[in-house]
């Protein structure tokens, strides 16, 4: 039997534990970076477990279907830099899509590996979209449209602020970047192997 003034592993004095809250401590109703975690967890969360119910493909899979619909021909490290997300969750995403023929990879200009929806892909997306819309309503039900433009200009005001930011021992902050431009088609030069980083 543990006594109250034992600590389980190693005896410490009750002393030694902490049982109030902190006077340092963060308002998390009012801490805007908690905040915006907690609504981007739940869309995704929704959107990921409709996308799989419907097509069997997760929110990770969408998102190189949608950034390819938009940008064709990015590479692999491209969609990285421009979802701003990890380099091994485009590569697993990329390598389903191939698999399940929605996504071909070519061969282009000094090795690079340009990527482009299929038919099939194209078709994917179109099916997907309404999905991902939805995520958007419920971010916006209840505001006027000029609320939601602010609201994006707000968003979008924060990621310039954020963008070319550092952490120690990791660069650059990955905030998405919707600059990068896509390498042009050559349909001599397909390759439908396994996806390799460029």
């Amino acid at each position: 039997m543990v006594m109250p003034h034992e600590w389980p592993n190693g005896g410490r004095a009750a002393e030694d534990i902490v049982t109030e809250p902190l006077s340092t401590r963060i308002d998390l109703e009012e801490f805007t970076p908690r905040l915006v975690y907690l609504v981007s967890n739940a869309l995704v969360w929704q959107e990921s477990h409709e996308m799989r119910r419907r097509f069997g493909l997760g929110t990770n899979d969408w998102r190189v279907i949608s950034a390819l619909g938009w940008r064709p021909g990015l590479s692999a490290t491209e969609v990285t830099r421009f979802l701003g997300v990890n380099k091994a969750v485009v590569s697993k995403s990329v390598a389903v899509l191939v698999d399940r023929a929605l996504v071909a990879l070519l061969q282009g200009p000094r090795g690079s590996r340009p990527m482009y929806l299929t038919r099939a892909g194209a078709e994917m997306h179109d099916q997907m979209v309404p999905v991902s819309h939805r995520g958007h309503e419920l971010i916006t039900t209840g505001l006027e449209p000029e609320q939601v433009t602010r609201l994006n200009e707000l968003l979008r005001e924060m990621l310039g602020q954020l963008r070319g930011q550092s952490v120690e021992g990791d660069g650059a902050v990955p905030v998405g970047d919707l600059d990068q431009p896509p390498v042009r088609l050559d349909p001599r030069r397909r390759s439908t192997d396994a996806p390799r980083e460029p």
